[in-house]
């Protein structure tokens, strides 16, 4: 991240401009889930900065947001006059704006320590008798926004000597990389156009070592970390200067290892070729890199190359992502962009793996084809392989720019940026718009033939249920909320509706309950002219009864089913002797026992 000076607008012009946004608004148009339905990114809150210059309200662009330790930020910026670093509270209120450098400098990085304050590296540039250079210079600050006297260093030579990023290491000192052109001061052996150089200082700024590594070409490092299995790991590009006409120029990303003293431990370059006659700009820059959980490296940068280990460019300016092992072993390489220039600020580590590209597009094809007339502001999350999980852009018809990009809790995302004509920061949250189940169980066991997008279920209880069964739904997404609104009574129907973790997309499963009707076809009683059959057993299906000696009339059947719902229908004897038949269906309909009583009569004993 850097300060770059920017002319001085017209106060009443600038005025204006907020006038009329405020009047009007700014339409933002956000690109969702570019495939990935599940993931929608929104903004929490959002804040233009501004501060009090000789009577005015100047507004500050953001060009570097951080969030500290105490729940509040710490950022560099700029108004309309020079380059400012600025404090803000855990309310985003403004506490303090400091002004450290002079027209043309740049404050290239900032670092909370662990002990308090504040660590920052600055180039000053000098002008002298027509000539030009600049030193790098590395202060303290307290938590105030006070210079620490004791606690400046200058580095450099009478050339042009950067400094780019510092981090605090293991045993309190810090590690500073730039590069530099020089070849006295600070500086000796210098072996080509650029070198990288790597300091090492103690917690008091006392030099440890300064080292500077490269060849004949122009070597840039702009990213230093402590690697896990001990020293430093170095990013930055390496391009080859001299080379023979018909050999085309080499450009590439460049990695090195470092032990605790300097000593390279492995150097690796990734990168294409270009047959051109002097070094072009655009060909290949680095931006930033990071560690990943299994000890090895992601690379960011951008590249208008389609050869060597660059695959896949779109045709303009593209993003490209390279991740290596802890060896520097390449792994794998992706572009990202159109036809058009795209252009990567910074990256991010996700919480849920992956990592967040931010930048810059003036693309409307490829990976960014829904850009408006002008520059749009882009993020893309991509997975541990590279693939493009979602995007997202805030684009109006005004040129949109993101300057940084920072992590904060799970899934939170800081940007500073410019949409709409207004400098920014703001909170966004990834939320997950995953409303389906992924299991849903009755009684502890799950739903015969669940299917997570199959919304409605009938579940048959047994006979003679009357408790309302429990239901429990897992939804696939733990950020969702699943409310559960039981069945009153039997039969009924159990809903559940889930509520995706962005608060608006929802699913409601329904399971209709239903009692199985009952199956028992068995008789209860059954009697012959009111008088029980002797042996009558509900099992026992068949009877015989012999009637008096000169019986005529057929006797009277009466029968009891078991089940009060169950139905009897008599088939009496039409003559004597004959049989009578008891037919009883279930209340299901389905089962049915048909009893039988062979009426007989006595003959005459006489």
């Amino acid at each position: 991240m850097s300060i770059r000076k920017k002319n001085k607008v017209s106060r009443w012009l600038a005025r204006l401009l907020i006038l009329t946004i405020c009047l009007t608004g700014v339409p933002i148009k956000n690109v969702y889930g570019e495939g990935d339905e599940n993931n929608k990114v929104t903004y929490e809150w959002k804040k233009t900065l501004t501060h009090e210059r000789m009577g005015d309200v100047e507004e500050i662009q953001v060009e570097y947001l951080s969030p500290t330790r105490d729940g509040g930020f710490i950022g560099i910026g700029s108004d309309t006059y020079s380059g400012l670093v600025f404090k803000l509270d855990n309310s985003r209120n403004v506490v303090w704006v400091k002004e450290y450098s002079g027209f043309g400098d740049e404050i290239t990085d900032i670092q909370e320590k662990s002990s308090g304050g504040y660590v920052v590296l600055e180039n000053r540039w000098w002008h002298m008798e027509g000539l030009s250079g600049c030193n790098g210079y590395i202060f303290e600050l307290d938590e105030n926004g006070e210079k620490i006297p004791e606690r400046e260093l200058q580095i450099g030579g009478s050339n042009r000597d950067l400094v780019e990023q510092i981090v605090q290491t293991n045993d309190g000192g810090y590690i500073v990389v730039g590069y530099e052109d020089s070849n006295d001061g600070d500086f000796s052996g210098n072996l080509g156009d650029y070198d990288c150089w790597v300091l090492k200082i103690d917690n008091n700024f006392n030099q440890v070592w300064l080292k500077n590594y490269g060849g004949e070409g122009q070597d840039k490092g702009v990213s230093i970390k402590e690697a896990s299995d001990g020293g430093y790991v170095i990013f930055g590009t390496s391009i080859v200067i001299e080379r023979p006409p018909d050999i085309p120029r080499n450009y590439s990303f460049w990695v090195f290892k470092i032990d605790e003293a300097g000593n390279v431990v492995w150097d690796k370059t990734y990168g294409g070729t270009r047959d051109d006659s002097s070094v072009s700009s655009d060909a290949i820059k680095s931006i930033d890199m990071k560690l990943t959980a299994d000890g090895g490296y992601a690379l960011l940068g951008s590249t208008t190359l389609n050869n060597g280990d660059i695959t896949g460019n779109h045709g303009g300016q593209e993003y490209w992502f390279v991740k290596i092992n802890k060896d520097g072993e390449k792994q794998f390489q992706k572009t990202y962009g159109g036809s058009g220039d795209d252009s990567p600020i910074g990256f991010i580590k996700n919480s849920d793996g992956g990592y967040i590209i931010a930048g810059n597009s003036n693309s409307s094809d490829g990976d960014f084809n829904e850009n408006q007339e002008n520059q749009d502001g882009w993020m893309i999350q991509i997975d541990e392989s590279g693939k493009i999980i979602w995007k997202w852009n805030a684009a109006t018809a005004q040129e949109d720019t993101i300057h940084s990009i920072q992590a904060g809790e799970e899934r939170e995302i800081f940007i500073s940026s410019k949409i709409g004509g207004t400098n920014e920061i703001a909170k966004l949250k990834v939320k997950n718009t995953n409303a389906y189940l992924t299991d849903l169980k009755v009684d502890g066991q799950t739903v015969s033939n669940f299917v997570y997008n199959k919304l409605s279920y009938n579940k048959e209880l047994p006979y003679g249920t009357t408790t309302v069964p429990t239901v429990i739904g897992v939804a696939q997404d733990i950020n969702a909320a699943v409310d559960i609104t039981p069945a009153e009574s039997l039969p009924g129907s159990t809903s559940i509706e889930v509520t995706a973790e962005d608060g608006e997309v929802t699913k409601t499963y329904t399971l209709a309950f239903t009692v199985a009707k009952n199956n028992n076809a068995y008789l209860q009683e059954l009697k012959v002219d009111n008088t029980g059959v002797s042996g009558f057993s509900h099992n026992q299906y068949t009877y015989e009864k012999e009637l008096p000696y000169g019986t005529t009339t057929v006797p009277t059947i009466t029968a009891t089913a078991q089940d009060t719902n169950a139905v009897v229908n008599i088939t009496q004897a039409t003559s004597l002797p004959g049989s009578t038949s008891i037919e009883v269906t279930a209340e299901n309909g389905e089962v049915k026992k048909t009893y039988t009583i062979a009426f007989t009569v006595a003959k005459n004993n006489n």
